[in-house]
């Protein structure tokens, strides 16, 4: 019955060198070639043509020169009605991330209100393809490592993240979504890491059915059934499949009274949120979760 209605809920929220696709989505080839990436300002806005339109996004690239593999990227996707630029403001994601390593974009969805289009509704923008290209521009541009390619999702973002992380052009190695959850749709040949970061009083995407949710992505990741918890700081509860397919993993955190904001940001003190939530920093934990995948990889 729980999986029932996780699959309703997910209903309703509906080196630098990897396979290139043209304008038509086709793959193409090239050859491994060495890569020094631009300099550019932080949180630098860019854009790319992408089904005829201009799709803007920020990209934010650590100051150290690559390592011999390439950076890791993260994929950054605000939620429903807001853009890169308050994403970024209220998570400090890319920030935090440009000082650990990490080159990430931060792109704008379309629509007014802004949305990501991952049910895929005919009169939107076909998100998947902007996305797919986007990341393979970054690989050869940014020195990107191929095998370390994240997605982390806000709400809209977060469900747009997980679908994508199964069906887009790009092989995502692991993906976050935050204060959302979807199941699994992924082929049996691709298996990316989970995490999940949900509050247990979210009224605008419920946290009923989230355990399941994570259970199935374990089942489809071939995680070994045990499993066990902890608790990082009070009112906050992590419970971590281990024993994965490809050494994956997948992880649920669940803060107790959190509501529809992301944990720790500029705008989780908001009324009827729990100290938990305000307190724990969930762009911290999404950080190292992307940073010990790539160690175990």
């Amino acid at each position: 019955m729980h999986r029932r209605a996780a699959l309703l809920l997910a209903t309703a929220l509906l080196a630098a060198c990897a396979p290139a696709h043209d304008e038509d989505g086709a793959t193409t080839s090239r050859d491994p070639v060495a890569c020094t990436p631009p300099r550019v300002a932080p949180d630098a806005p860019r854009t790319r043509r992408s089904d005829g339109e201009e799709r803007r996004y920020l990209l934010s690239v650590p100051k150290d020169e690559p390592p011999a593999s390439g950076f890791p990227l993260v994929v950054s996707l605000h939620g429903h009605g807001s853009s890169a630029a308050d994403h970024e403001a209220n998570t400090s994601l890319a920030a935090a991330a440009r000082v650990g390593g990490f080159v990430v974009a931060t792109p704008d969805a379309l629509g007014d209100p802004a949305r990501w289009n991952f049910d895929s509704r005919p009169d939107g923008p076909d998100d998947y393809a902007f996305i797919a290209r986007l990341i393979d521009d970054l690989t050869r541009e940014m020195c990107i490592d191929p095998t370390r390619v994240y997605l982390a999702g806000s709400s809209n973002g977060a469900a747009f993240a997980g679908f994508l992380a199964c069906r887009g052009g790009a092989d995502v190695a692991a993906v976050a979504m935050v204060i959302a959850t979807v199941p699994p749709t992924c082929q049996p040949e691709r298996h990316p890491s989970m995490l999940t970061i949900r509050g247990t009083a979210d009224v605008t995407v419920p946290y009923a059915g989230t355990e399941d949710m994570v259970a199935a992505w374990a089942d489809h990741d071939g995680c070994s059934t045990p499993l066990h918890t902890d608790e990082p700081s009070p009112g906050v509860q992590r419970t971590t499949y281990d024993g994965c397919k490809d050494h994956r993993r997948v992880e649920l955190v669940a803060i107790t009274g959190g509501v529809h904001a992301w944990p720790g940001s500029v705008r989780a003190d908001r009324p009827g949120n729990s100290a938990a939530a305000i307190s724990f920093s969930a762009t911290d934990d999404v950080l190292a979760f992307f940073a010990d995948e790539g160690q175990a990889s």
